[in-house]
């Protein structure tokens, strides 16, 4: 299929609220990701029936104008905006609060989804029930030194939906926003005797490869999910507890489907300079794994574009 020009195209707006009203739409948010967000589109025009918001976000590397062609190219189902760039919890806040939809489903932009039927599955499982979404969960987990780099005891990762890939009902997310949740990841530090203030310092060590090998000697030395030294609220995490605070629950599909789907894990918080990427890693804030294996999935997402998505390559 030829690429079509850029000169000519119908521009794109800012406005969320300016988009008409459908049932079910896929939204995939572009930071920068070039051929991950290309491989995250292709494969959801293929293997869903959902129509697609793309939304860019002040992207450096020639991603935008691409995603016009392509825009171009699936008019009949595909819609391109541009939004400031902002922290992704923000941006998921203002989707929920603007975008004139019955079910929004979350699409991160490093994520291939392989068989059509974990989404009908989804869709399935939301609309017959009271469910406020439909996904993969993921359960509340202590982080380790082994996994996390972070001492034992120390921080509890709260339950949460599997943010990359989740079908959630937008009204019943938009009366979480409305009591005060957010999409935000957010950390709460457990009071005692000194202070928030002192175990806010404290918890800081987190971050700091020799610092963080010490325990946290203001938790208690039973582990248990209601006494952490920090509760680490991930993405989306706030808004899945206020859910249940209001009644609903989240319809989780069978675990087999993690295989429906590939996920370049890291992928879009590593797009950084070459010397940022190195001082993240040496500070802990970015695992070492998906820095060195960045250009690789960048590598491997090429190919399954050339592979199973042609057409969809930028020119």
């Amino acid at each position: 299929m030829a690429a079509p020009m850029l000169q000519g195209l119908q521009p794109t707006t800012m406005d969320l609220s300016h988009l008409p009203h459908k049932k079910f739409r896929a939204v995939i948010i572009n930071c920068s990701t070039k051929y991950f967000t290309t491989l995250a589109l292709a494969s959801a025009l293929k293997n869903t029936s959902l129509d697609i918001l793309v939304i860019d976000c002040e992207s450096t590397d020639g991603s935008f104008d691409h995603l016009r062609v392509l825009q171009a190219q699936h008019a009949e189902r595909v819609e391109l905006i541009q939004l400031p760039l902002r922290p992704h919890g923000k941006t998921l806040d203002l989707i929920f609060r603007t975008l004139d939809s019955d079910y929004l489903l979350l699409v991160d932009s490093d994520l291939e989804i392989k068989d059509p039927a974990i989404v009908a599955t989804m869709c399935q499982a939301i609309e017959a029930s009271q469910a406020y979404g439909s996904g993969l969960l993921h359960a509340s987990q202590w982080m380790s030194r082994a996994d996390h780099g972070i001492a034992d005891g120390t921080t509890y990762f709260m339950e949460r939906m599997w943010i990359p890939l989740t079908l959630l009902d937008v009204k019943k997310v938009r009366q979480t926003l409305g009591q005060g949740a957010s999409f935000l990841a957010q950390r709460k530090y457990r009071p005692h005797i000194m202070g928030q203030s002192f175990a806010k310092a404290w918890a800081r060590r987190l971050r700091v490869p020799v610092l963080r090998d010490f325990p946290c000697l203001l938790a208690s030395r039973r582990m248990a999910a209601d006494n952490p030294c920090v509760a680490e609220y991930d993405t989306g995490a706030v808004v899945h507890a206020h859910a249940q605070a209001l009644g609903y629950h989240f319809a989780e599909i069978p675990f087999s489907f993690w295989n429906a789907v590939h996920h370049f894990d890291g992928v879009t918080r590593a797009t950084h300079s070459d010397a940022l990427r190195s001082l993240l890693t040496r500070a802990g804030i970015l695992s070492r794994k998906v820095a060195n294996n960045l250009s690789a999935s960048e590598n491997i997402a090429i190919s399954r574009l050339q592979e199973s998505y042609p057409g969809f390559l930028a020119r």
